[in-house]
């Protein structure tokens, strides 16, 4: 279905994945009169390894017609090699490609959610930003955070924080992923009820 969003995320969005639901509030808002439906899958409490295995029901069997993919920072504060994890994610991401008509956005991850592994977490942005194709597109949440938090230096001392000294993420942090991803996808307004293709 070309109006369901599926969102799979990890803790970046949140331990209630409270990111992903403010999207789809601000999303329903904004445009009222836009036939959308979501599914969340977040917070992601298995691993990519899981999720891979599981894609036929927790994927492709969801019929989404876009479908967001926030996850990797568990495995790499644990210490899973970037390499290791993106080798798995690429199997899964082009696996699902091939088996959807519907677009795939991948969301980097913010250095700043794992400040001890900070090589890895750009090592892993930079790795996922080599699927981008005509429907793998890449939602760089790393880059928006980055400029925020510049913008906040800009106007003083007193800047809030968006992530905690365990690298969480923040009320104020996962109400500026929600605002990213819905500015994102205003860009990509779905149809009309009773049109056949995107605005």
């Amino acid at each position: 279905m070309e109006n369901r969003t599926l969102v799979i995320a990890d803790e970046m969005f949140g331990s209630r994945g409270e990111a992903a639901e403010l999207f789809s509030q601000l999303l329903l808002c904004l445009e009222p009169e836009r036939p959308r439906q979501f599914v969340f899958n977040t917070p992601l409490y298995g691993s990519i390894e899981s999720l891979y295995s599981k894609q036929e029901l927790d994927i492709i069997g969801k019929q989404a017609g876009r479908i967001i993919f926030g996850v990797g920072l568990r495995e790499l504060r644990r210490g899973v090699p970037p390499e290791e994890l993106f080798n798995l994610f690429r199997k899964l991401i082009l696996d699902v490609s091939v088996r959807t008509s519907g677009e795939i956005y991948l969301v980097t991850i913010p250095e700043a959610a794992s400040p001890d592994t900070p090589f890895s977490i750009n090592h892993w942005n930079d790795l996922i930003g080599t699927l981008q194709s005509s429907n793998i597109i890449l939602l760089d949440f790393a880059k928006e955070e980055s400029l925020f938090q510049q913008r906040q230096l800009a106007r003083g001392k007193f800047v809030r924080n968006l992530w905690n000294e365990k690298g969480e993420p923040t009320p104020m942090c996962l109400t500026l992923l929600a605002l990213f991803l819905q500015k994102s996808f205003m860009k990509k307004s779905i149809p009309e009820i009773g049109t056949s293709k995107e605005a």
